[in-house]
């Protein structure tokens, strides 16, 4: 099966993190072409770097109320761009880990919500401080924002939230547990404000990840956000209704639903177990499967 197969094999399936890999990715080599067909069509590279600059202006989120106000839409469209592949690089591979690792546990219909509402969370916080302190309302004016950080951000606190001793194995580092994870990201955000280099990014990040955190605390709780989003969700995007079918199926009785389900939760425990002692990554296919398949009931 070809690398395109797969990804729209996965989306049929419903796997948010890759259509959400695969929405950046597809406006960032948007972004790259157009940049290609600037150079084509015989421009020197600062009318290349000018034409693209005003691309970026349309699409990245202003912190100035006027110029906000008139580019409504890109509360939206700036967490979907990324200008620099490097940075589409670390965002993608940073969701794609954790992003599966909420999937699996939470299921995955978390995701999508947590990412937009997280990014969303990191937008208003961002434009909120730039209102409100004074060394940045002098920049807010030429101060624009973009990028997933903040939606990532979301995911990855949400997950350690959930699984803070979950232990992965990091580059020159060695295992790792999730909860220093995040302790180590917060930190590099709140100690780069004061260098007033994309201070805007760094507040953003900080936005998101409150926003993660107090996620899954409510989650934990009982209480799911993305319950609303998923349903008002579906309310714009008018999806139909599948229609009915008629099934005939066999009655299970209390004994029998009483054994399989507890049958299941036998399997889980062991699973759980493994991954306690060994990482996930070391589960099989089929473990995965009803890891997934029970973190959906």
């Amino acid at each position: 099966m070809s690398i395109t197969a797969e990804i729209k094999a996965q989306i049929k399936r419903g796997n948010k993190v890759v259509l959400l890999i695969a929405i950046n990715t597809a406006v960032f080599l948007l972004a790259a072409a157009y940049k290609v067909f600037l150079f084509i069509a015989g421009n020197n590279v600062n009318e290349i770097e000018y034409a693209f600059d005003q691309l970026v202006l349309q699409v990245a989120m202003p912190l100035d109320v006027t110029r906000l106000i008139h580019k409504p839409w890109t509360v939206i469209s700036h967490f979907y761009f990324h200008a620099g592949f490097f940075h589409l690089f670390f965002n993608m591979y940073m969701l794609w880990f954790f992003g599966k690792l909420l999937a699996d546990y939470c299921g995955n219909s978390k995701i999508n919500a947590v990412y937009v509402l997280g990014a969303l969370s990191g937008a208003f916080f961002s434009f909120l401080c730039y209102q409100l302190i004074p060394s940045l309302q002098i920049m807010s004016v030429n101060s624009i924002m973009y990028g997933a950080s903040a939606g990532v951000l979301a995911i990855v606190i949400a997950v350690a939230t959930l699984l803070p001793n979950f232990s992965i194995l990091v580059f020159f580092v060695g295992e790792i547990k999730l909860k220093w994870i995040a302790v180590f990201v917060v930190v590099i955000d709140i100690i780069s404000l004061p260098g007033f280099e994309n201070v805007g990014g760094h507040l953003a990040h900080l936005g998101g990840a409150l926003f993660g955190y107090l996620f899954m605390l409510s989650y934990k709780k009982g209480n799911d956000w993305s319950k609303g989003y998923n349903a008002a969700l579906a309310i714009v995007s008018l999806k139909k209704k599948p229609k009915l079918k008629v099934v005939h199926y066999k009655k299970t009785t209390d004994e029998e639903y009483n054994y399989n389900k507890n049958l299941l939760q036998q399997k889980v425990d062991a699973i759980l177990d493994k991954i306690s002692k060994s990482g996930y990554d070391s589960l099989s296919k089929e473990e995965k499967d009803i890891l997934f398949k029970a973190s959906n009931k």
